[in-house]
Formats: structure tokens, sequence, C-alpha cells
């Protein structure tokens, strides 16, 4: 069965514990049913024949499994199962958590690179200021919000989308001026997608997409988000920077991550199916999917890259070239 345990896979994580500590589980309880399931293999049989040092070697063929898993412990250890998780989510928050088993880890680290677009829905609360902008934080202030309506907020949300999306033009332009037929090619075709680095320390920027407004019930809210590169405080921030855009304060009381990548809840295990046989199975319902995923991203750099070749012949075969390299040189 541990040869199953190979791939990617989708988890639901619930609210209370992080990715790290969820990762500390899964060792426990996967590599628990693997030593069970090897101790069950075989009927037991006296153990009375074994003779010497407790070691592999000396063990006879008639020692059942059970025995032999207390004289030489468990066959499966934690420390010989790894998991990576990608896109962490904190103790405040669920959603889906995809996870990359033993040899997936690598395909885990190339999915992270892709800058995959995430949904979450978050919920905020108006009139209320913490120290950390959680209600479960310490109140720090409280304000009126009265003057607050869903059209007021949907205008808010559709500013700072509209914000963000700029930033995401000029940093997936690649040099392309941003009212070009190519770039008009590259948006109608869906190929934007952010190209970030670290540039002299800095932290690459998160980059909202989408913001819609699902619910609005003062003072709760509700909307959803479709972002990349993203964390848990920087949605959490955004909800209190809302509220003193309005002139008032909001604080963030759930933050649900829907989607991670190509895979959403209904691809992912809850929390009572995390065995094995349900995680080897989810490996095979998510393979497909992620393949499918994969496939996009090599179309959408494949556009990018005829769209790179026709700008530059465009630029080095244009009636002006020769003209221009020419006083280049006697420059």
């Amino acid at each position: 069965m541990l040869r199953s345990l190979n791939g990617i896979a989708a988890i639901y994580k619930p609210k209370g514990f992080g990715s790290r500590f969820l990762i500390d589980k899964l060792k426990f309880g996967l590599t628990k049913e693997l030593n069970q399931q090897f101790i069950d293999s075989e009927p037991n049989v006296d153990v009375s024949t074994v003779i010497g040092s407790p070691t592999e070697a000396c063990l006879p063929d008639s020692v059942s499994n059970r025995h032999r898993t207390l004289i030489l412990g468990p066959k499966y250890k934690q420390s010989k199962m790894f998991i990576r998780f990608m896109k962490h989510l904190d103790a405040a928050s669920s959603g889906v958590v995809v996870i990359g088993i033993n040899a997936a880890r690598s395909q885990i680290r190339l999915l992270e690179g892709s800058y995959m677009e995430n949904v979450y829905v978050v919920r905020g609360r108006l009139g209320v200021a913490t120290n950390d902008h959680t209600d479960e934080g310490k109140v720090l202030e409280k304000s009126t919000y009265g003057h607050i309506t869903a059209d007021l907020l949907e205008r808010m949300f559709s500013r700072l989308e509209g914000q963000h999306r700029n930033v995401l033009v000029k940093s997936s332009a690649s040099g392309l001026a941003t009212d070009s037929q190519e770039m008009y090619e590259r948006a109608a075709a869906g190929m934007l997608r952010p190209v970030l680095s670290r540039q002299q320390g800095e932290p690459v920027q998160s980059l909202i997409l989408r913001i819609k407004l699902n619910d609005f019930k003062p003072p709760d809210f509700e909307i959803e988000v479709k972002i990349t590169n993203e964390s848990q405080y920087f949605l959490r921030d955004m909800i209190h920077n809302v509220g003193l855009s309005l002139r008032s304060h909001a604080v963030c009381t759930q933050v649900r991550r829907l989607r991670c990548g190509p895979l959403a809840v209904k691809d992912a295990l809850p929390y009572t199916q995390w065995s094995v046989a349900a995680i080897a199975d989810n490996i095979s319902h998510c393979k497909p999917i992620l393949d499918n995923y994969v496939v996009d991203i090599v179309k959408g750099v494949e556009f990018e890259l005829s769209l790179a070749d026709r700008f530059t012949e465009y630029e080095t075969s244009g009636p002006n070239y020769a003209d221009l390299q020419t006083r280049e040189n006697d420059e």
C-alpha cells in the first residue's frame, strides 16, 4: 500500500491547526494504519524460536508480523514518509490543501512556481477593529457602519480589483505595450499570468484577480476572492483596510479556501476520510485534473513565446530597423 501513496492529493483542512501540524497528523495516521495492516496481514505464530539479538537476519520465517514488529519495531516510520504541502493555511483558516507525497514533492515545487490562481470565501464584520484583524483578537476600537451599503462595498471592491489588474497587466506584459495587439490577444486568450520575482529582498506581491460580493447583511458581509501568491494575513489585512477606506472599521471572521489551483472542495478529502485507501484513490482522482492543468500552462507558455517571436520579428524586419541599426553603430 505504501507504493500507492506516491502522488499529489487534495485534502480539506479544518480550522484549528496549521498546515505544518496537518502534515504531522497525516504522517502519524498513515504510518499507524500501514503498520496495522502489516500486522494483520498474517496470523500470529509462536515467537519462542527467536534466538540471538533482535535483527532481521536472526528472525526465522515462522515469526509473525505482529511479533516481528514487537522485536524490530514498526516497519513504516514517520521519518521515512515525506509529505510537502502547497500554499500554507494557518490555524485560523480552513479549506483545500494540496499535498505531494514522497516522489511527488518535486511536482509540488513546480506547481508553486506557476503562481496558481486560488479562490477564497472571506467573511468580514463592520464596526470593529482588533489587534490581529480577526474577530477573536483584542478589540481596539469600535465605529458606526450605518452609512455603508452593498453598492458602496461593491464599488470599493471594484476599485481594488482594478488596481491589482493594472499591476497584473504590467507584470505580465514582458515588454509589450498595454494597448498593443499582442497584449489584446494575450488577454483575450486568458493567458495573462503574473511574472513576479524577488528583487533586493522585497517580498513577491499578492495579486487580486477578482472580488465578488456574495452577501451583505450589516454588519456582516461575505466576498469571494480569486487571488494568486496570497497569504491569509493579506486577506485579513485587506478587510481591515476596506473598513478604513469606508470611514469605519472591519475585522475578518472567516477565511476559507474553496480552490487551490485546479483542485476544488469537491476534489478534497474531509478530515474523516484521511486513510491510506482514500488518499490513494484521491491521488488517482487528482492526476488527470493536474495533467490538464499542466497542459494549459504549457499552452500559455507556447502562446507567450509565439507572441514574443512575432514581436521580435516585427521589430527586426520593420522599415526603420536598418536605419536604427546604422544610427546606433555611428553613435
